[in-house]
């Protein structure tokens, strides 16, 4: 199959190295655009959007960017910080009063942004069926309520899912707006940013599915973390043992939900914004294009993002299998599996279906790529890597 759009002729190894990822089927479809200053050198776009490969990705196909999505959740809340509407070192509940409860009456703001606040999951088996995921007092309520896991700002615990319904609602409570209307109308829509926090219908008719590779299914996954530590290879023993007992298994399997929900109209007309941001290739590029401008002609000033870029936290995760992750407030600074981190001038965050955001603040790049099939972890990131990789060896 062909791919389509357009690549500067000096990046024709990263086009072919695209295309052989989408005929190979590898990758089921993806799209990537990069920008320089504000220019488009990249955009292009191939495969799929549908596993029995019946719709054609098109260039404004949009597709769930999964934890991509922290970094434009984290833009909202440093565009009050900047405004000061928002103290980064005040508490929480000073904000969002029923929050200052059962242990959790000195977090502060940047214990949310730097995945310290000790919540990185719900209480265990939290069952949500699909409908109810666009009822947000549901999760926050029940966020408010519960105690941390740890004493908040003690560890670096990786908020998968509870990071966008913390902040989010932070910034609701000061301005008003829900998150994804935040965004929207101070962000998105002045910088025309394709990036949307709760899909209308018409947008949901430009998705892609999510489709995931078999060793990611539930029935797959329960039946392998409840096998018997002589059934498994010797050498993967350890790292299963360490699964089952660990904050992973907390922040990943105590939340249960329905079978394919990710591609529920609910999940795409819902707010989570940690996890199901929808954008097309171009949206991320461009969101990552004006914050790293060099002209500081951003959505926020240079001075607010040399704050947010340094390193704030660095780990161990104890969520991330206690990997050295670096973060700043919000971004992501360095993710040994993901592009971000090849480079130490780049900032953005992954996603775990595979896509990728990022900026190069020295060189004002913008950097998406977007993908439907999900690999399984040891290739999870494998085309965002080698695609970065063969733009920085031109560049």
């Amino acid at each position: 199959m062909s791919v389509n759009g357009y690549c500067d002729p000096k990046f024709i190894d990263l086009k072919e190295y695209f295309e052989e990822s989408i005929n190979s089927k590898f990758e089921l479809g993806a799209a990537i655009s990069i920008e320089i200053e504000g220019e488009s050198v990249i955009n292009l776009w191939g495969g799929y959007q549908d596993a029995n490969r019946r719709r054609a990705w098109e260039e404004d196909t949009l597709c769930n960017t999964f934890s991509v999505s922290k970094a434009m959740t984290s833009a909202c809340i440093l565009k009050l910080i900047e405004e000061r509407k928002i103290d980064l070192n005040e508490k929480v509940s000073f904000y969002w009063p029923e929050y200052g409860c059962n242990g959790k009456e000195n977090t502060k703001i940047i214990d949310l942004l730097t995945h310290r606040a000790g919540m990185f999951a719900f209480e265990d088996n939290f069952k949500i069926n699909n409908e109810q995921w666009t009822n947000w007092n549901l999760f926050v309520t029940k966020l408010a309520k519960q105690k941390p896991f740890y004493t908040p700002g003690s560890a670096q615990s990786y908020h998968a899912l509870t990071f966008g319904f913390l902040v989010g609602e932070v910034v609701r409570r000061v301005d008003g707006r829900s998150l994804g209307t935040f965004f929207k109308e101070k962000i998105a829509d002045a910088y025309n940013i394709d990036f949307i926090f709760g899909l209308d219908n018409e947008d949901i008719k430009r998705t892609s599915d999510i489709v995931m590779s078999k060793i990611r299914s539930p029935i797959l996954a329960k039946a392998f973390f409840s096998m018997p530590s002589w059934l498994l290879p010797k050498r993967i023993r350890p790292v299963v043992s360490l699964l089952k007992k660990s904050d992973f298994q907390k922040a990943f399997f105590n939340t249960q939900t329905e079978k394919n929900s990710v591609n529920s109209n609910a999940w795409k007309k819902a707010e989570i914004p940690a996890a199901n941001g929808f954008a097309s290739a171009k949206g991320i590029s461009r969101f990552y294009s004006v914050l790293s401008d060099l002209n500081d002609n951003s959505f926020i000033k240079r001075e607010t993002l040399e704050q947010a870029i340094k390193v704030h936290s660095s780990g161990p995760d104890t969520v991330l299998l206690n990997l050295p992750i670096k973060f700043g407030l919000g971004f992501m600074i360095e993710n040994p599996y993901s592009p971000i981190g090849q480079n130490p001038d780049l900032f953005g965050h992954s996603g775990v279906g595979g896509s990728v955001g990022f900026a190069d603040k020295k060189r004002g790049i913008g950097f998406g790529f977007i993908k439907n099939y999900m690999h399984p972890p040891g290739k999870l990131f494998k085309s965002a890597n080698d695609l970065t990789k063969l733009f920085y060896s031109v560049l």
